[in-house]
């Protein structure tokens, strides 16, 4: 088994975990902050490893569709925009880009936080939620 195929199995047993906490009768939240603080430390995980798995991804590229062509921005245009705080995750999201192609990796503002960063491509194709 090789490493993204780990990361997908483990990301699947994290996400059966909160489905069986969720179901679970015994466990009452009293409010909707006490929920979502029990499965912060589930997302915590999944979302490392979710960027770990777009770091180690072979990219599949796509040309540009009219509607990609639109929202490209150059990488380094948008890691200065998300340190100045103009894009968050729940702004939308990216994917990136080189050329005249789109790949099928994903980027998220918070990947720009976290330091993680695909170095292969020069570009991004943003979508605003």
């Amino acid at each position: 088994m090789n490493r993204i195929e780990e990361i997908d199995k483990k990301i699947d047993e994290l996400y059966a975990e909160l489905q069986a906490i969720d179901n679970d009768p015994n466990i009452v939240d009293k409010s909707f902050e006490e929920f979502e603080a029990r499965r912060e430390p589930f997302y915590k995980v999944i979302r490392g490893l979710s960027r770990e798995k777009r770091m180690l991804m072979i990219p599949e590229f796509e040309d540009f569709k009219k509607i990609d062509k639109e929202c490209v921005m150059p990488l380094k245009e948008f890691i200065k925009d998300v340190k100045s705080g103009c894009f968050i995750d729940s702004d939308g999201f990216g994917y990136y880009a080189k050329g005249n192609q789109v790949s099928n990796i994903q980027i998220n503002p918070s990947d720009v936080r976290a330091g993680t960063i695909r170095q292969d491509f020069n570009e991004i194709c943003w979508y605003n939620k």
